[in-house]
């Protein structure tokens, strides 16, 4: 998958940004990682489940300390009829900003 949102960077100006998704699920329940490119390469763990046509998760930076609130974040989507597209919001903390973002999320798949 193909994950599209934005964010705040560092210098406070908002930032397109796209995450490559691997995900594999069991029954209703689904988990996966993710990579995010320049200009500032992360990877990420995914969690969540399936409900009817949405998806519905948890996600955290790796490397993140135990207890930090950094890199953390949920998503809500709502899967097309076509299942190559899902659409919804993501929410989470941000240091940079300090407070919590909200952004549209869209997932492709490629």
């Amino acid at each position: 998958w193909e994950a599209s949102f934005t964010e705040v960077d560092k210098n406070k100006s908002t930032l397109n940004s796209v995450e490559k998704i691997k995900i594999s699920h069991k029954g209703k329940y689904f988990y996966g990682t993710g990579t995010i490119g320049d200009p500032y390469p992360r990877k990420f763990k995914y969690s969540g489940e399936l409900f009817h046509n949405l998806l519905s998760g948890y996600y955290e930076k790796e490397g993140t300390q135990q207890g930090s609130l950094e890199g953390k974040g949920v998503f809500l989507l709502q899967i097309d009829q076509t299942c190559k597209k899902m659409t919804g919001y993501c929410a989470y903390f941000d240091k940079d900003s300090n407070k919590i973002e909200v952004s549209n999320y869209e997932w492709k798949r490629f």
